[in-house]
């Protein structure tokens, strides 16, 4: 099942202490996102958002390049969040709700100790070296990747009746 893999993923996580940005970015994330379900071809890395303001997210979760994000994602080194986790989240954030447009879009912080999610309407942060398996599934039931219907909304899974992993 996806979610014991993502929770030993997950656990595991925090050992990337060393690891750099642009290994977090190259390596480390494409495996979580496709153990959520993401192909390859839906990530975009360096990927410019604009509004009236402009700036440059990690990368775009997106089902084509032109389409409404699934998730905005910005990823920090394990130094870059150990001072002060939740003031760095709180940045992020800052920074980047304003891109979000629909509830089930994600803005998801991304590293070695602390993931952070928001929506429109929600907000949760993790702390990795602590992480239980009930914040696990609910990591992987908000993030994994939503189902195409035919209307052309997306639905996620559980939303449609079936919990089958995808």
């Amino acid at each position: 099942m996806r979610e014991r893999e993502l929770y030993g993923y997950l656990r595991a996580l925090p050992k990337q202490t060393t690891a750099s940005h642009t290994t977090l970015l190259a390596s480390v994330l494409p495996d979580f996102l496709e153990i959520l379900g993401y192909e390859g071809s839906t990530i975009f890395f360096d990927f410019l958002l604009s509004l009236p303001l402009r700036i440059k997210a990690d990368a775009l979760v997106a089902e084509h390049r032109t389409g409404l994000p699934w998730i905005i994602v910005e990823v920090k080194t394990f130094n870059a969040m150990r001072d002060d986790p939740r003031q760095e989240w709180q940045a992020v954030k800052h920074s980047y709700l304003q891109f979000l447009s629909k509830d089930e879009q994600w803005l998801l912080l991304f590293s070695p100790k602390v993931l952070g999610l928001a929506s429109k309407s929600e907000e949760h942060v993790y702390d990795l070296t602590q992480l239980t398996v009930a914040q696990s599934s609910e990591i992987y039931s908000l993030l994994r990747r939503p189902l195409k219907s035919s209307d052309g909304s997306s639905k996620r899974p559980c939303d449609i009746g079936t919990e089958a992993p995808l």
